[in-house]
């Protein structure tokens, strides 16, 4: 049995299959469970689909054009289709079902399950109905290839309910929606949504409001960061930053969050602060970051899923770019611990430069620890993290000024990084 033939038998069967077995081609052992409901199946859909992100080749750079549905998910929906009718399906796995119309491309039989889902007593209220025009618009959000048409005919449908509860519904849809233009590199379309979903707030109250504040930080710092980086607006950033303490107020988690991301936006095109490291690992005497003269890309606490992109831009630029990637001591590796400093760095390069292939250098970075009520331990701040008021990832250009900066990581950096690069020569 081949790699994609052993997966896909492991999710109709409602098994979960190491990665290490699969790239290996051993079988899994058959327990006789076939997913006979929607919802399974959909879930079996978003576990193939993530396997295939794990385990993409490194050549294969992403782009915006490129967003299919991997094979093995297709094969996945078409099996679990065979299985099921939406004539005897159970009411709650309508969208479900749905979803798996979308992920095969038939929009047709998709539309006609939403619809019977909408048309029954218990969605015309409107709470109820918000909710499952907002599952279904999800089906479509999160759709390979990213298809507008259906989705708008679902978001007109919920832009005419009205009451708090509806609005909130809107919030994260239209936060959802936001969040994938950005993925497909159609900012303006991103930061269009983002407004419309931040208008929504408006008719939302009391337990509604708060549960929605996450979302709304997140879309306001998506509306900050395109006023702030360069050449920033500053009037506008004050502007969006007054109307984002209004909504979210001002301390508490939220608010702290908020101050936290006005801080790292304005670090654009100001000084890079040097980075501090307990030790250098990687390229041999670069511990001068960021490099002058050069370029310099900045990573916090990477994983894998960033390696691939690292290599591809190492290779494209050479000694235009510094890599660096910072890691924090934690006293444990893997499931070893506790480590003494010396032990645990032992181990982060052999994984770090070895297993993972990250090129530059690794700065490696000590940890302070504060113990709470509980007894569990929460890490403190360090030096590099208040520097860089907690990016995740900046780009700093070769004259030493911050460029760029993000929350955390996402496939697009890569291009809008070479983007950046490219336009200074």
């Amino acid at each position: 049995m081949n790699r994609a033939s052993c997966l896909r038998a492991a999710l109709v069967m409602g098994m979960v299959v190491p990665a290490a077995a699969v790239a290996q081609g051993g079988a899994p052992e058959p327990d006789g469970y076939v997913y006979y409901r929607a919802g399974g199946c959909a879930q079996a859909i978003g576990r193939a689909e993530d396997f295939e992100g794990r385990t993409r080749n490194d050549t294969a750079r992403y782009t915006a054009a490129g967003d299919t549905l991997p094979t093995i998910a297709r094969e996945a929906a078409r099996d679990c289709l065979a299985r099921l009718s939406p004539e005897t399906a159970h009411v709650a796995d309508l969208v479900p079902l749905a979803q798996l119309y979308i992920a095969l491309g038939d929009e047709r039989a998709a539309g006609a399950v939403i619809a019977r889902r909408l048309a029954r007593p218990d969605a015309q209220a409107a709470a109820v109905r918000a909710w499952w025009l907002g599952q279904a618009a999800y089906a479509y959000i999160g759709a390979h290839p990213f298809r507008a048409a259906p989705l708008d005919t679902l978001l007109r449908q919920l832009d005419t309910l009205r009451g708090s509860e509806a609005a909130y519904v809107r919030v994260l849809v239209y936060a959802a929606l936001s969040s994938r233009f950005e993925l497909l590199m159609n900012d303006s379309a991103a930061r269009r949504v983002a407004r419309v979903a931040v208008a929504a707030a408006g008719a939302m109250v009391g337990h509604d409001l708060e549960e929605a504040k996450p979302t709304l930080l997140s879309l306001y710092l998506r509306l900050l960061d395109d006023v702030a980086k360069p050449p920033a607006d500053t009037v506008a950033f004050g502007a969006i930053l007054a109307q984002a303490r209004a909504v979210i107020g001002r301390g508490g988690q939220w608010g702290a969050r908020l101050d936290w991301a006005e801080t790292m936006l304005r670090t654009y095109r100001r000084p890079a602060p040097r980075l501090v490291a307990t030790q250098w690992l990687g390229v041999a005497g670069d511990t001068i970051q960021p490099a002058p003269g050069r370029a310099t890309l900045v990573l916090f606490g990477p994983g894998r899923p960033v390696g691939a992109a690292l290599r591809r831009l190492a290779h494209k630029y050479g000694a235009r770019l510094s890599i660096v990637s910072v890691v924090r001591l934690r006293g444990y590796f893997k499931d070893e611990g506790p480590l003494d400093e010396h032990d645990e760095i032992a181990r982060l390069e052999p994984y770090y430069v070895g297993e993972l292939a990250f090129p530059g250098t690794i700065a490696v970075t000590e940890t302070q620890f504060q113990k709470m009520f509980d007894g569990r331990r929460m890490a403190m701040p360090g030096a590099n993290d208040r520097a860089y008021n907690g990016a995740g990832v900046v780009l700093i250009g070769a004259n030493g000024r911050v460029e760029r900066v993000w929350s955390q990581w996402n496939p697009t950096i890569e291009i809008r990084v070479e983007q950046l690069l490219d336009s200074r020569g």
